[in-house]
């Protein structure tokens, strides 16, 4: 019965988290411009979510199918709302609350689905799921309308359906279709998984392993950029996003001072956010950016962290135990090296490109648990009162990290109300 249920109950909880994180938010400039949190596009998205159809729906250069395959529910939730009597304004934030907070949800189920494919105890597996839903990053970015959520939740579900067995490969391309059509660069992780899927599938010589894998991709590519036809054809204000001055627009956001010039504070700010802000974020503070004043953790210091010492020290305990489990015989799997080649093309790409690193950490959130959770359960003991005692500090530290997070959720607030002002 519990192991039918736990899926319902985490996304639930998580579903419930989010709505409350909303609610917290609301009172922010979230909808009012870009640039509130973290450099995040919340109007824009707002608008790609629950926006008239014919209005500026430009920026589907880098989430190329992204209005095509939400706008249809966000603003059709957003008439239902009205019909029932909302205001148009309040309509349309409940139906982007919802959106988000449902992609949350959902990406928390399918990576408690991932942990167990990949190994995990199915107790554990919950644990460490909870932990994913109650992460810095999933906690903000399911709590304000933007892109990266939806990201969160297609790569979620990719790496369940290429981590599965015998999964056909219509179900993969869903998921690759979603993914890339969600977020462009999500092409890597499509083709890390392809890799995946027919290097364990035992397809025999490398190179026919490679072509097939390629093949796998470029299919979902192909159909991505069919949709994005459909999608401008629906979305006049679209932008095909594989055009020349297209891609050429993006190249604004390549930083390559970042790792020329300041190669080891690019490296620990990169370490920091793979490892530690994407599940417990220090204390928010504001940034000034375009002379206006932003919520942010891009430049976070020592003094930022102390008020999460406690919940830092649960971290470290879980983290230590993960070490000792990845030296333990039967870890290094191939899904375990598909999550750490994602994890490597995060600190690459990030490296050069973006600006505050925290506003791609759904990407990367999922597989910095899932490598913990795996190396935590082989690290640690399974059965009698050690392995209940490990268990417990997973679920102390679920709880410290989510009660940090709803913390962190006032602070970067406090930063976004200070932005309203000026101040």
């Amino acid at each position: 019965m519990l192991r039918r249920v736990t899926p319902l109950l985490l996304f639930a909880c998580c579903f419930a988290l989010y709505l409350a994180g909303s609610a917290r938010l609301a009172a922010t400039p979230v909808v009012d411009r870009d640039n509130v949190f973290f450099r995040s596009d919340t109007r824009r998205v707002w608008n790609d979510l629950t926006g008239p159809r014919f209005s500026d729906h430009r920026r589907t250069s880098t989430h190329p199918i992204f209005v095509l395959l939400h706008h249809p529910l966000g603003r059709g939730l957003t008439h239902a709302f009205a019909a029932l009597g909302a205001e148009r304004q309040p309509a349309r934030q409940l139906a982007a609350a919802l959106l988000t907070g449902a992609a949350g949800a959902l990406a928390v189920v399918f990576g408690f689905f991932w942990l167990q494919a990949l190994g995990v105890s199915f107790a554990r597996a919950a644990l460490f799921a909870a932990l994913v839903g109650g992460s810095a990053a999933h906690c903000l970015f399911a709590s304000i309308p933007e892109t990266w959520i939806f990201s969160a939740l297609s790569l979620a579900a990719l790496a369940l359906v290429a981590t599965g067995r015998e999964v056909p490969e219509w179900r993969f391309q869903l998921a690759a279709i979603y993914a890339i059509g969600v977020l462009t660069t999500n092409v890597v992780p499509v083709g890390v998984f392809a890799l995946l899927r027919h290097a364990r599938d035992g397809l025999g010589a490398p190179l026919r392993v490679l072509l097939r894998a390629a093949g796998s991709g470029a299919a979902a590519l192909l159909a991505v950029i069919a949709l994005a036809f459909v999608q401008q054809a629906v979305y006049p204000t679209t932008t095909l996003f594989f055009l020349r001055d297209t891609v050429g627009k993006e190249k604004r956001w390549i930083q390559w001072d970042h790792l020329l010039e300041h190669p080891g504070k690019t490296a620990k700010v990169l370490v920091r956010s793979l490892a530690v802000d994407a599940v417990v974020a220090p204390e928010a503070h504001t940034q000034i950016h375009d002379d206006l004043p932003m919520a942010s953790v891009e430049e976070a210091g020592a003094e930022h962290y102390r008020s999460r010492i406690p919940v830092l020290l649960l971290w470290v305990a879980v983290l230590a135990i993960a070490a000792r489990g990845a030296l333990r015989p039967g870890y290094w799997t191939p899904p375990v090296l598909a999550a750490f080649a994602i994890l490597a093309w995060n600190f690459a790409f990030h490296s050069f490109f973006g600006n505050d690193r925290f506003l791609y950490a759904c990407d990367w959130t999922l597989f910095t648990v899932g490598v913990v959770a795996l190396g935590f359960d082989r690290g640690a003991p399974a059965a009698g009162r050690r392995g209940v005692l490990a268990t417990a500090l997973v679920a102390l530290c679920v709880a410290a990290v989510a009660l940090s997070n709803w913390r962190f959720l006032g602070e970067a607030a406090s930063a976004a109300r200070n932005a309203a002002s000026g101040g």
